[in-house]
């Protein structure tokens, strides 16, 4: 039905909740790397790369491992408020902003694949 998932959406209410979790304290740095690592593979998956700009590509791949792999994985020490602070900024300018259009975007051509005669 329909009408109940339009009556649904429309008293959603979703907010971010920031929690801290010890046990998988990572550093935003290391973060960071994760992320440019994942882009240099998701560009070397294009097949377009002239193959100076392809060992380009690889060269900075490996520079990226290697500077993981000499930054310190975990946090050795309680982090403060301002890098608890700074953490949670960081899923704000690299994951939530960048993620919720997808999301949006998935709901809306779900609802329109099952409910095509309504407009939610």
């Amino acid at each position: 039905p329909a009408e109940e998932i339009q009556a649904t959406l429309d008293k959603l209410s979703v907010g971010p909740t920031m929690t801290a979790h010890p046990t998988e304290a990572k550093r935003v740095t290391v973060l960071e790397i994760h992320r440019r690592i994942y882009r240099k593979l998701t560009e070397l998956e294009q097949r377009r790369w002239a193959p100076r700009e392809h060992q380009q590509l690889i060269d900075d791949l490996r520079s990226e491992i290697e500077l993981l792999w000499m930054s310190g994985e975990l946090r050795l020490e309680r982090p403060s408020v301002e890098s608890e602070i700074a953490w949670g900024l960081h899923f704000f300018r690299e994951v939530i902003f960048e993620a919720t259009p997808k999301i949006y975007d998935a709901v809306e051509e779900a609802l329109a694949r099952h409910y095509p005669d309504y407009d939610l």
